[in-house]
């Protein structure tokens, strides 16, 4: 529940928004949700206290969020944003069977996820780190997208790097080039929320070429290419599992609302068990 309660907190709610949900298990336990208008990834994380999940959002978001050995939330907990633009299509779970899962970022970018969680893509240059610890910034580099821009927020220990005004931002295009600026830059930040400012391909183009002349930034104007489909997966893989990456049970009849005040709850609890310390 952590990594959820992470971007939950941190960006705007989308429990209004008519989004499919669906949960499944495959491989070696690993579980994916599509809940919220989030896609998240992880393996099934009871017999470990150091483990790693992938969460995808509709902006073009990637949280990699980490747990390890750590006795608070501020020194056992660990998360990585990027963006990847431009967007082209709608994220979704494009495929799934025992050997692994299929995914489609909303920037059309391509994620395979083997029967272990191991995450890789065809589409950039990204390293996965084996271990797991407070030392790797949550163990996932993406250093550039061959279709358009990575846009790395950072890493921040015990919350996310989203809501770090003063944060160090780096957008790096697909030949590798890179321009720094502050999280302040990109974001506004209303009511503990950070909302991405320049939110389509154009107005994103706009900023940056301004901000940042000597990157290739092509990709942002081109037209969007119309072949690009998410083709869902099945509900259930055999038997779905009970419960969810949180452990929260799955309960497909509860009403919206208290689930909605649980989460907005657990929000709560975690800020302020973090503010205490």
């Amino acid at each position: 529940m952590k990594a959820l309660l992470f971007f939950l907190a941190a960006t705007p709610m989308a429990f209004a928004q008519n989004c499919p949900e669906q949960v499944g298990k495959y491989g070696n336990g690993i579980q994916y949700q599509d809940m919220f208008c989030r896609i998240m990834v992880g393996a099934d994380r009871k017999d470990s206290q150091s483990y790693r999940n992938l969460t995808f959002t509709d902006s073009g978001a990637i949280q990699v969020f980490s747990n390890f050995p750590g006795t608070t939330n501020s020194n056992s907990t660990g998360a990585r944003v990027f963006y990847l633009f431009p967007k082209r299509t709608k994220k979704g779970i494009a495929n799934s069977d025992e050997s692994g899962l299929s995914l489609t970022h909303s920037s059309g970018a391509n994620f395979k996820f083997d029967k272990n969680g191991r995450v890789s893509s065809p589409d950039m240059a990204i390293k996965v780190a084996n271990d797991i610890n407070s030392q790797n910034k949550s163990g996932i580099e993406i250093e550039s997208y061959s279709k358009g821009i990575v846009i790395d927020i950072g890493y921040r220990m015990g919350s996310t790097p989203l809501t770090k005004k003063d944060g160090v931002v780096t957008v790096t295009d697909k030949n590798k080039k890179k321009c720094t600026m502050i999280n302040s830059d990109l974001h506004r930040f209303v009511g503990g929320e950070a909302e991405l400012i320049y939110k389509t391909n154009e107005a994103l183009h706009g900023f940056l070429s301004k901000k940042c002349p000597g990157l290739d930034l092509s990709d942002l104007i081109k037209p969007i290419a119309q072949d690009l489909k998410v083709v869902k997966a099945p509900a259930q893989l055999g038997q779905a599992p009970s419960k969810d990456l949180s452990g929260a049970e799955n309960d497909s009849k509860r009403e919206r609302k208290p689930q909605v005040d649980e989460l907005e709850s657990l929000i709560k609890n975690l800020d302020s068990k973090s503010s205490q310390k």
